[in-house]
């Protein structure tokens, strides 16, 4: 927000204050006369679900913060990166498709002061294998169910580990179904309460592995998180852009060793991880070697500052190699704009 953004940019940013009515915030952004909005999300509620339908400025885009096309004619374009889109990406969004060569996030390393704990002050074994599953209990699809028991079949000093939702009905209900569908293992799964910043870091710097979510993975938080306490995390790379953010990150790092194809292959991973203390190392070794290519990417904004200049002029030019405007064709490498003709 703009307490982070303010100190970083000083008086080379403006802020606006959006008014709480439809109308009210139309009316303020057109006053502004934009040449350009970004809509981080469009979708997570009413207001930045139905402003870009009213056609605000000349162009028009969203990005992966709500990582789904928005559908909306008077969207323009939909950024995203050639780690995230399969082959018939474009297919996909109703949006032009911008495929850039890095993701497109700006993250600063967290600071890892204050972070090392004992595994007994979350209430862990030290003889345990620790397989976390640290995202929110509500991405988490019953179709990894499965893949959770299989993790417990395999491996007898295995313990999944889950931090509560912020409401408690969500993680009654997410214990309930794990109840019944790893019923023969339920002294084996463990609720760590909510946790703060530091210790949530601290949490994943004493577990053996990252399970991340299927069909919805884990956004720049969770996965840059892992790749800032050096710890490898498993996932399954989807179909869908929103299934894809682990997998993209990983690939640029050059990480891609602890990328799923399937499931089972997905649990094979995950066991060989914890139990074999030579490739986790090594893994380890590979994350803290290339973290510097997702930590504060100078490249990504530069990407994004061709793409917008070039989305406005026309002007080719101007965009990076990897990326086109013309208004008939789908945005990005060759690949890409194979997918209309």
């Amino acid at each position: 927000g703009e307490h982070t953004l303010r100190p970083a940019f000083g008086d080379h940013i403006d802020f606006l204050s959006m008014p709480v009515g439809i109308q009210q915030a139309q009316n303020t952004i057109m006053n502004y006369g934009f040449d350009i909005l970004y809509f981080w999300e469009v979708g997570s509620d009413n207001i930045n679900y139905f402003l870009p339908h009213l056609r605000m400025a000349k162009i028009q885009c969203a990005s992966w913060g709500w990582p789904v096309t928005t559908g909306i004619p008077a969207m323009d374009y939909f950024v995203s990166s050639k780690y995230l889109e399969p082959a018939n990406g474009q297919e996909h969004y109703t949006e032009k498709l911008v495929v850039l060569n890095r993701l497109p996030t700006y993250f600063y390393r967290p600071d890892l002061d204050q972070t090392d704990f004992e595994r007994a002050h979350f209430g862990l074994s030290p003889a345990w294998r620790v397989y976390l599953c640290n995202q929110n209990l509500r991405k988490i699809h019953v179709d990894m169910d499965e893949v959770f028991q299989k993790i417990l079949d395999v491996d007898d000093m295995g313990r999944l580990v889950f931090i509560e939702d912020k409401y408690k009905q969500v993680t009654l209900r997410f214990r309930q179904r794990l109840s019944k569908s790893i019923a023969n293992h339920g002294d084996r799964i463990h609720f760590v309460p909510r946790l703060s910043p530091k210790e949530f870091l601290g949490l994943i710097k004493v577990s053996d592995v990252i399970l991340d979510t299927f069909y919805y993975t884990g956004g720049a938080n969770t996965s840059y998180d892992a790749f800032a306490c050096g710890q490898p995390f498993v996932t399954l790379e989807g179909d869908y852009h929103r299934g894809r953010y682990g997998a993209a990150a990983l690939r640029q790092i050059d990480v891609i060793d602890t990328i799923a194809r399937t499931p089972e292959e997905y649990v094979q991973l995950a066991v060989k991880i914890a139990k074999d203390e030579s490739f986790r190392k090594t893994l380890q070794g590979k994350i803290w070697e290339n973290t510097d290519k997702i930590f504060e990417d100078e490249e990504a904004p530069r990407e994004l500052e061709r793409f917008f200049l070039g989305a406005l002029s026309k002007d080719e030019s101007l965009l990076h190699h990897n990326t086109a405007v013309d208004e008939h064709d789908a945005i990005g490498s060759e690949q890409f704009k194979q997918t209309k003709e």
